[in-house]
C-alpha cells in the first residue's frame, strides 16, 4: 500500500529551503505565505485522494469478502452432494438386480467395499431419500441409481458453474485490492492507514486555519452606531453595527469578516441585514445610562458562501436614555418636544418651540415636520420655520428640506421660504424648488425662476407655474402635469410631447405653449440631441459667426459641431434659425446614433414611397435606417415627404420612438 507523505516534515523542510535565499523581509514573508498555502492545498488534495482510495478499497474488500463466504459455502455443499451421489451411483452399479434391503449386506460381503464399516440399510435409505424423497426397501438398485443420475444432472451440476464464476471474480477483486494479503490483514492495515490519513487532514486544516488567522478581519475595527437623535424611554430605537472585513491578501485567496449577530442590554435582540447594513431594534423602559453589548461572529468566504468559523468579538458602548417626549395638541396638530422644553405660549395665539421638536399634521399617516429651535406654531396648527434655520418634512412619497421662512398651514400646504427647497423622491430623484413654490399634497406649483429635476442621469429645467406630481408609481417618482394650452389630451402627439417634456428633451416655446405645429430649427435640433446625450461635457465656444455665445442653443451647437452630429453650411455659418427637413432630421439622428455607438445597420426598402427619389444622396442611408427602425414614418401611405419641414410634434414622436429602441 502506498503511504501518504509526512505533512509536518515536508512543510518544515520547505520552510527551511525558503529561508536559504536572502531577500528583503517583506518579500521573504510573502514568499513564505505563498509557498505555505500552496503546499497545504496540494497536501490536502493528496490526502483527500488517499482517504477516498482507502475508503473505497475497504468498502470493496468488505463487500467482496462478505459475498464470497456464502458463495463458497454453497459451492462446497453442491460439490459434496455431487461426490456423494457419484459414490452411491458407483456402489449401486455393483448391486444390479438387488433390492435396496439387500444392498448393504451385499456390499459388506465384498472385501473390496470402500464404504464405512458402520453403514446400515436405514442410513443408506436416509441418504438416498435426502435427494430423491421416499423410497421402498423393495425398490431395485438399478432404477434408484438412474434416478440419482437424473437428479445429479438436473439439480446439482447446472448450479455449480454459475457459482464458480462469481467466486472467481470476487477472488480476483480481493487479490487486486489486497495484493496477496488476506482480506482481514488488508482491512486491518487499511483501517490503520485511513485513521492516519484523517489525522493528517485534520492537521492540514488546523495549519490552514492558523495561516488564515494571521489574515483575519481586525476585531478592533468593529463598531456600533447609535441613532443621532435622543433615545427616549419606552420607545423603540434602531441602531446599527459594522463588522470589519478583510479582503483576500495577495497570497491568501480568502475573505474574512465579522458580522454583528446579537445585541443586549437587559434583553437580547438579533440583527437583521439589508443591502449589507446590519441593524437591530430595542426598547429600554426607563431613563438612565445603559451598557449596550454587541456580539460579532467571525466568518470566512469559502465555496461560494460565508461560513462561520471560530472567532467571537464583543463590543460595548453606553446608551443614554432620556425621559419620554412631551406631546402637546395645537388645533389638529401634534407637537412633540423634550419634557424640559415644552411649547411656550406667546400670548397672541401662537407658540414657540424653544428646543425644536416634531410636528405632525394630519395624523400618524400625515406630514411629519422636523422643526428647529424657534419654530412658531400658530393657533390653527400651522407652522413657520424661523429665518436662518432649516427644517425637513417627511411625506409618504418624498422628503423635503425646507429653508427658513417656509410656512406650512394646518392642512399641510407648504410655501417655500427664503431660499431653495430640495425634494428627494422615493426613486432617488431630486427636485430643487424656488422660493414661493407651493406644495399641496402630492402636487407642486413651481415658483418664479423655475425648478430643476435631477433624474435618471439627466437634469431637467421646469418653467415657473409648471405642476409637478409626486407619483411613486412612476419610474422616476414624479410626472409633469400638462400645462400646454395648445396640447390637447386627444391630439395624436399628446403622449409624445409629454414624454419629451417630462424627460427634459423639449420644453415650451412660451409660458404654457408648446407650439406643436411650429417648424423645428437647426438650433432646436442640436439642443435636443445635446440634451439626449445627457451632459456630454463642456464644449469649446462655437466657431460659427451666426452663433453668438450666451444663447440657449450656443453650447449645444458647439457640441454638435465638435462631434459631427450636426455640421455647418461652410463659410463660418450654421443657420440656427433655419428650418430642418425630415431627411435632415433623420441624418442628424443617424449621426448621433453612430456617435453613441448604436447599431445603424438596419436599412428599409423605400420603393413603396412615390417620393423616394426626392431623398438627397447624403441622407439616403440615414432615411433608410430611420424608416427601418420605425423612427420616420410616412405622412400618408405613399409619401415620405423627405424635404418637408419637420414639426415640433413630429420631433417629439421621433424622440420617443428613438428612446424606446
Amino acid at each position: 500500500m502506498k503511504k501518504t507523505r509526512k505533512p509536518v516534515a515536508i512543510l518544515l523542510a520547505l520552510m527551511m529551503l525558503l529561508t536559504l535565499a536572502p531577500m528583503p523581509f517583506a518579500a521573504d514573508a510573502h514568499a513564505m505565505c505563498v509557498a505555505e498555502e500552496k503546499y497545504l492545498f496540494e497536501e490536502k488534495s493528496l490526502l483527500e485522494t488517499t482517504k477516498m482510495r482507502l475508503e473505497n478499497g475497504i468498502t470493496d474488500v468488505e463487500e467482496a469478502a462478505n459475498m464470497l463466504v456464502p458463495l463458497e459455502s454453497e459451492l462446497q455443499r453442491l460439490k459434496s452432494q455431487k461426490a456423494e451421489i457419484e459414490y452411491w451411483n458407483n456402489m449401486l452399479a455393483l448391486c444390479t438386480g438387488l433390492a435396496i434391503e439387500d444392498v448393504v449386506e451385499y456390499l459388506k460381503a465384498d472385501p473390496t467395499f470402500p464404504g464405512p464399516a458402520d453403514i446400515t440399510t436405514e442410513s443408506l435409505v436416509k441418504t438416498i431419500e435426502a435427494f430423491l424423497g421416499p423410497i421402498s426397501l423393495q425398490d431395485q438398485a438399478d432404477p434408484i441409481r438412474m434416478r440419482l443420475v437424473a437428479f445429479l444432472d438436473a439439480e446439482i451440476v447446472p448450479n455449480i458453474a454459475p457459482i464458480e464464476k462469481p467466486i472467481e471474480s470476487l477472488k480476483s477483486v480481493l487479490f487486486s485490492k489486497t495484493l496477496g494479503k488476506s482480506a482481514s490483514e488488508y482491512l486491518a492495515d487499511a483501517t490503520t492507514q485511513l485513521s492516519k490519513t484523517k489525522d493528517d487532514i485534520v492537521w492540514v486544516d488546523a495549519t490552514l486555519h492558523e495561516l488564515y488567522r494571521r489574515h483575519e478581519a481586525d476585531p478592533d475595527q468593529n463598531t456600533i452606531a447609535l441613532p443621532s437623535g435622543a433615545i427616549l424611554a419606552g420607545e423603540s430605537f434602531t441602531f446599527s453595527a459594522t463588522g470589519h472585513r478583510q479582503d483576500a491578501a495577495e497570497c491568501i485567496a480568502k475573505n474574512f469578516r465579522y458580522i454583528p449577530v446579537q445585541a443586549s442590554v437587559n434583553a437580547t435582540v438579533d440583527f437583521s441585514e439589508k443591502n449589507g447594513t446590519y441593524t437591530a431594534q430595542m426598547t429600554i423602559a426607563g431613563p438612565g445610562d445603559y451598557t449596550l453589548s454587541v456580539r460579532y461572529q467571525l466568518q470566512r468566504w469559502d465555496d461560494g458562501i460565508w461560513q462561520s468559523i471560530p472567532g467571537i468579538d464583543i463590543k460595548s458602548t453606553t446608551v443614554t436614555v432620556t425621559p419620554a417626549a412631551s406631546t402637546t395638541a395645537v388645533g389638529d396638530t401634534a407637537v412633540t418636544t423634550s419634557p424640559d422644553k415644552k411649547p411656550v405660549d406667546n400670548g397672541d395665539g401662537t407658540y414657540t418651540l424653544p428646543g425644536g421638536g416634531t410636528v405632525v399634521i394630519g395624523g400618524d399617516d400625515g406630514m411629519k415636520i422636523d422643526a428647529p429651535a424657534g419654530t412658531i406654531v400658530d393657533g390653527t396648527g400651522g407652522v413657520i420655520i424661523p429665518d436662518g434655520k432649516k427644517s425637513e418634512i417627511t411625506l409618504p412619497y418624498a422628503t423635503i428640506a425646507l429653508p427658513g421662512g417656509s410656512t406650512i398651514d394646518s392642512s399641510g400646504t407648504v410655501t417655500v421660504g427664503n431660499d431653495i427647497a430640495t425634494a428627494t423622491l422615493s426613486g432617488g430623484t431630486e427636485i430643487t424648488l424656488p422660493q414661493d413654490s407651493v406644495i399641496s399634497g402630492n402636487r407642486v406649483i413651481v415658483g418664479a425662476g423655475g425648478a430643476m429635476i435631477m433624474a435618471g442621469g439627466r437634469t431637467i429645467s421646469v418653467r415657473e407655474a409648471a405642476i409637478i406630481i409626486f407619483d411613486e408609481n412612476t419610474l422616476l417618482g414624479y410626472s409633469l402635469e400638462n400645462l400646454f394650452l395648445d396640447v390637447s389630451a386627444s391630439a395624436w402627439f399628446y403622449d409624445d410631447v409629454m414624454y419629451a417634456y417630462q424627460n427634459g428633451l423639449m420644453s415650451g416655446t412660451e409660458l404654457k405653449l408648446f407650439s406643436p405645429g411650429e417648424h423645428v430649427t437647426r438650433g432646436m435640433a442640436a439642443t435636443v440631441l445635446w440634451r439626449l446625450a445627457r451632459d456630454p461635457g463642456d464644449s469649446e465656444g462655437s466657431a460659427f459667426t451666426d452663433v453668438p455665445s450666451g444663447q440657449w442653443y450656443s453650447e449645444a451647437i458647439a457640441w454638435a459641431s465638435e462631434t459631427g452630429v450636426v455640421s455647418g453650411y461652410g463659410d463660418g455659418l450654421f443657420g440656427p434659425g433655419d428650418n430642418v427637413t425630415r431627411e435632415q432630421l433623420a441624418a442628424m439622428l443617424y449621426r448621433y446614433a453612430k456617435w453613441a455607438g448604436l447599431d445603424v445597420s438596419a436599412s428599409a426598402d423605400l420603393n413603396g414611397y412615390t417620393d423616394a427619389d426626392d431623398i438627397s444622396g447624403y441622407a439616403a442611408d440615414a432615411v433608410r435606417w430611420a424608416v427601418a427602425v420605425g423612427l420616420l414614418e410616412g405622412r400618408d401611405n405613399s409619401t415620405l415627404a423627405p424635404v418637408g419641414t419637420a414639426t415640433r410634434a413630429e420631433l417629439s414622436a421621433i424622440l420617443r420612438r428613438f428612446l424606446a429602441q
